[in-house]
């Protein structure tokens, strides 16, 4: 009896130390996109402002520097990636500078479509590789088989956006 409440307590312990670790790993790669989206020169701003130039509308330096502060573009990057962590963990993803709309309503618009779509490609790869696996186990290094791994390997080694491309 003993034994069992040792390996509970191991088990807990294990699974508080991966738990750690995965909150480990996904601040330090929400830093690094954080980082990289920040490398190159400019930023959504400037790309605005060249836009607007190339349209016949110019932005005056007062504006920019009033845009730069209410998008907190003026901070250090680290105050930045801080800023934008915690409004993350209160559910702010902020506001889509594209389609000028919250991305939580973005996302909500969109997530009914990609649900159905996902698990309707889902269950048709199911009803599809279930029964030529079985296929493939009951009749083992028949010409069904060969074609059908043949078609798994060159499945699995297609990119996904290539075969989209293919598909449309």
């Amino acid at each position: 009896m003993a034994r069992n409440g040792q390996s509970g307590a191991l088990l807990l312990r294990y699974v508080l130390k991966r738990l750690l670790w995965a909150a480990v790993v996904l601040v330090l790669v929400s830093f690094f996109a954080f980082l990289v989206i920040q490398l190159p020169p400019g930023d959504f701003l400037d790309s605005y402002v060249e836009q607007l130039s190339r349209s016949g509308m110019g932005v005056d330096s007062a504006t920019l520097v009033a845009l730069r502060h209410a998008y907190g573009l003026d901070r250090p990057m680290v105050v930045q990636y801080w800023e934008w962590v915690t409004r993350f963990l209160h559910g702010d993803m902020g506001v889509s500078l594209l389609y000028v709309k919250k991305v939580n309503v973005i996302i909500l618009e969109r997530l009914p479509w990609t649900l159905l779509v996902t698990t309707s490609s889902m269950l048709l790869m199911y009803a599809i590789s279930i029964p030529v696996g079985i296929y493939a186990a009951r009749r083992q290094y028949s010409l069904g088989d060969f074609a059908a791994s043949l078609v798994g390997f060159v499945g699995m080694a297609t990119p996904g956006f290539l075969l989209a491309l293919v598909m449309m």
